[in-house]
Formats: C-alpha cells, structure tokens, sequence
C-alpha cells in the first residue's frame, strides 16, 4: 500500500486548524493508498497546542511533533521532509482549505 504524508508547520494557528483537517480529510485517496498527516508545531503557545492536540486526539493517521524553539517556516517543512518515509510527501499551509478533489490518480 502507498502512503501519501501532509506536512504540516503549524504556529498558533488553531482558528484554522479543525476546517483545514476536514477539508484534507474530504479529499478522496485511491483505496492503495494511506493518508498520514504530519503537524511540526513551531513552538505555538501552550493554549494553541494544547488546542491543537485536543482536535486531534483521536485520529490515528495524525501526528503532531513540537519544536523546542521556533524554527520558522521553512526549517518546519525541511524537517518533516527530512523525517519522511513515505512514498508521496504534500506540503500544506497552515490556514490553507483543500477543496474536495481526488489527492493522487494510480
């Protein structure tokens, strides 16, 4: 089976955070294929990540992974590049929405 991995970098952005998780959630993946979704918190307040954790706790195909300091942006996504074994890596914006649409055609 192929896994698809989103890769999050998330920074006190938690007014975003259930409606993106929904519209990544909507977008159809072929049967061979296994979404993952990775969260690089960038050290966001407690309340934020504890927010975030809170939304997501009980799915299994997120993992949230949290910044001692503040990285910034690209050296968030470089990082969960760098941790990445899957066979297909996305990169997502932490405020974007995804509209409804097959994620990969195999």
């Amino acid at each position: 089976m192929l896994t698809i991995e989103i890769i999050l970098p998330h920074y006190n952005g938690s007014k975003y955070i259930a409606d993106q998780l929904w519209s990544i959630q909507n977008c159809e993946v072929p049967p061979s294929c296994n979404l993952k979704l990775l969260i690089i918190d960038d050290c966001s307040s407690l309340k934020e990540f504890y927010h975030q954790i809170s939304i997501c706790k009980d799915r299994s195909q997120i993992t949230i992974l949290r910044n001692k300091v503040n990285q910034e942006v690209v050296k968030s996504i470089n990082h969960g590049l760098s941790i990445s074994t899957d066979d297909y890596v996305m990169l997502c914006d932490q405020d974007d929405h995804w509209l409804q649409a097959e994620l990969l055609s195999l």
